[in-house]
């Protein structure tokens, strides 16, 4: 073995280290023995922990984990550690891992690794302090995050499939100085995550909840001098942020800022989180579009000893068929003795996961009663349980569609006779389906005015008709409200000309949507655009003369297929902006000004499509550079695609920013991301 080389960092160096930007907060961890310097380790598999990557005992059993500790790692690039597809138990202790030059891309990155736990480890200057991707059973405690872009993270976007992200902790731990204390990002499958006893401080946010955020805990935790303390941005719901203290010099700091809808408060009898801009009267209203708020703030800058009854579940379920109840997110786990549960139809039970069968249709308030043997506490979440009726309604030319949508039950048809109706539809019943006669004369026209099918519940058909005539900025069929949680989940809309107005479709922070066989003509702005929905097929669709975009798939709407349309006549087919694991295939994109623009969006799959006569650029990349899967299409010369001159087929360009100049990188791009391509044109069976 070689000679260790060995350094001693004792907590008073640390603390001392880092005062001069971090002057508030007591530093928890111990990094006070001997490290040994080592270059950085790689896990792939269980079989992977051994001596050489760092392993200094244990079997990776739960009653004795790989231990991989004392190390001292400054990675030059790249990450620290990284483990991954592991099920093994580990333990990786006191460790201190940070770049001493230009920041690196993480310090420790744990991808499908469950059962593990990083504790008394200290980590500085990285993108990326501790990545935790598609991980259960994973606990982070007693570490320090100092000047890192992500000081830890929760996050899906690194990987393909959905991610699963469930039942970490995230405790006793310090962010100080970081971009974003704990970032947690794109996790659609994942719940009961805790974060607890943690101290965020002159961090510019302390967590960000950027995107698809579920069943995640906040609680006993310190938000100091940050720029803002917790920020929701969008698509997240059913958090519970309670029992945390918020606190700034800094008057124009914000403590909490939400566009989602959360829990901020344990009830009367716990109350909510200490503010320091409280006012003491009423409510504290949290900054943001929603009308997030803590109904009872607390007076006093201490923890409140308190327990959390919360639970997760379906929103939506059917009469006579069993639906899942999980109690295991109420807090603390350790302590709690006793879960009865009360589904308001006379029937109760017990135990922390339960299953139950409601006989009939109706909404039910559900309760989860919990006890620690001298606490308790109650959460009640209302569940709507559905009986599909198979009636059909018909709407004759002349009555009003909305009445017919105002009496229907879940399950049932609206059948809309030929003719025009001028109304604005607004559906808010689950399983409704709204079919037309004919498509090309049962028609729905808004004459100019506000959205002409706004879909504001799951699970809503729509089909056989013509859509046309939007007001300004609105859309023939808006799927979704931006501003709420996600709520029209399972959307179908087939066989339907949309025509006419400024957006074609407009679907907001919705998931699971397959929009088929579409004629979308002649929109203003896009012809569908697609904004924090992710889980989408767009499949088989015209999409022609769409001024700016055929397609609009933008921020965060990951995880997308779109296949077989016709994309034409319009400045972009196809824009994909931060949104990832996109797969575009078998589309004819031809006649618009750019084809295809991406920008940092990760690893899409650009295959088998005709991508030809486009004026300026067949692919336009920008971002970080990296190369992509632009495989087997056709670009229109046999040649291949075109790159800085465009002389032989469409142009596959890479740049930086919308600014700078394409250079050599497109060359490289071209060859590398491109090749092979198609030498003839690809036989695609279109909607026309």
């Amino acid at each position: 073995m070689k000679k260790n080389i060995c350094i001693v960092i004792s907590l008073l160096f640390l603390s001392l280290m880092l005062l001069p930007i971090c002057t508030s907060e007591k530093i928890e961890i111990q990094i006070n023995s001997t490290l040994e310097k080592r270059a950085p380790i790689t896990i792939n598999g269980n079989e992977d922990f051994t001596e050489d990557n760092g392993v200094v005992s244990g079997e990776g059993t739960s009653e004795n984990p790989y231990v991989i500790s004392n190390l001292e790692i400054h990675p030059r690039i790249g990450t620290g550690i990284t483990i991954k597809n592991t099920t093994s138990h580990y333990i990786i202790d006191n460790c201190n891992i940070s770049s001493k030059g230009k920041m690196v891309q993480s310090g420790i990155f744990l991808i499908n690794a469950s059962n593990g736990k990083v504790t008394n480890s200290y980590f500085s200057n990285c993108k990326f302090g501790v990545g935790v991707i598609s991980t259960k059973n994973t606990v982070v405690e007693k570490c320090y995050f100092k000047n890192c872009e992500m000081g830890l993270t929760l996050n899906g976007c690194p990987t393909r499939d959905k991610p699963t992200t469930i039942n970490n902790t995230v405790r006793n731990c310090t962010f100080c100085d970081n971009s974003n204390g704990i970032y947690l990002c794109c996790l659609p499958n994942s719940y009961n995550n805790l974060i607890e006893y943690c101290n965020f401080f002159e961090n510019t946010r302390g967590i960000l909840f950027d995107h698809l955020i579920h069943y995640i805990l906040v609680t006993k935790c310190n938000f100091t001098d940050n720029g803002i303390g917790i920020r929701l941005k969008s698509s997240s719901s059913n958090n519970y942020i309670t029992g945390n203290i918020f606190s700034n010099k800094n008057k124009s700091a914000i403590n909490a800022w939400t566009f989602c809808n959360e829990f901020w408060d344990n009830g009367e009898k716990y109350g909510g989180n200490y503010w320091d801009d409280y006012n003491g009267t009423g409510p504290y209203e949290i900054v943001g579009t929603t009308d997030g708020v803590d109904n009872y703030p607390l007076e006093n800058q201490e923890f409140v000893d308190q327990i959390i009854s919360f639970f997760y579940s379906t929103k939506i379920g059917f009469a006579n068929q069993e639906i899942k109840f999980d109690g295991s997110l109420s807090y603390p786990q350790k302590s709690i003795v006793n879960y009865t549960w009360d589904f308001d139809d006379g029937e109760k039970a017990y135990g922390k996961n339960v299953k139950h069968i409601f006989e009939n249709e109706g909404e039910y308030f559900v309760t989860l009663n919990i006890s620690d043997g001298s606490k308790y506490d109650v959460f009640s979440s209302l569940i709507d349980v559905n009986n599909l009726s198979d009636k059909t309604i018909i709407v004759n030319d002349g009555e009003k569609i909305q009445d017919a949508i105002d009496i229907a039950k879940p399950g049932e048809t609206i059948l809309i006779k030929n003719g025009r109706y001028q109304e604005n539809i607004v559906i808010d019943t689950p399983f409704i389906n709204l079919i037309g006669e004919n498509k090309e004369q049962a028609i729905i026209d808004a004459n100019g005015s506000g959205n002409v099918v706004s879909i504001n519940a799951p699970y809503i058909t729509i089909s056989k008709l013509t859509i046309e005539y939007s007001g300004d900025e609105c859309a023939g069929a808006k799927i979704g409200r931006y501003e709420y949680i996600v709520d029209a989940v399972g959307c179908k809309i087939n066989d339907t000309y949309i025509q006419n107005n400024y957006y074609g479709i407009l679907a907001q922070a919705t998931n699971n949507l397959e929009l088929t066989d579409n004629q979308i003509l002649f929109n203003a702005d896009a012809g569908i655009y697609l904004d924090k929905t992710h889980s989408c097929v767009v499949k088989n669709n015209n999409l022609t003369n769409n001024e700016w975009y055929g397609i609009e798939n933008m921020w965060g709407s990951n995880w997308n297929l779109i296949e077989g349309n016709l994309i034409t006549k319009g400045n972009y087919g196809i824009d994909l902006y931060h949104s990832n694991y996109v797969t575009i295939k078998g589309n004819e994109i031809t006649e618009n000004l750019h084809g295809i623009k991406i920008y940092d969006s990760i690893y899409p799959e650009i295959n088998y499509n005709n991508i030809f006569k486009n004026k300026r650029s067949g692919i336009e990349t920008l971002g970080a550079f990296t190369i992509n899967n632009y495989k087997n299409n056709w670009y229109g010369s046999r040649l291949g695609p075109g790159s800085v001159l465009g002389i032989f087929g469409d142009s596959v360009t890479y740049k930086e920013d919308d600014l700078s100049r394409v250079g050599l990188k497109s060359i490289v791009f071209r060859y590398a991301s491109c090749y092979p391509w198609e030498k003839q044109k690809i036989t695609i069976s279109l909607t026309q």
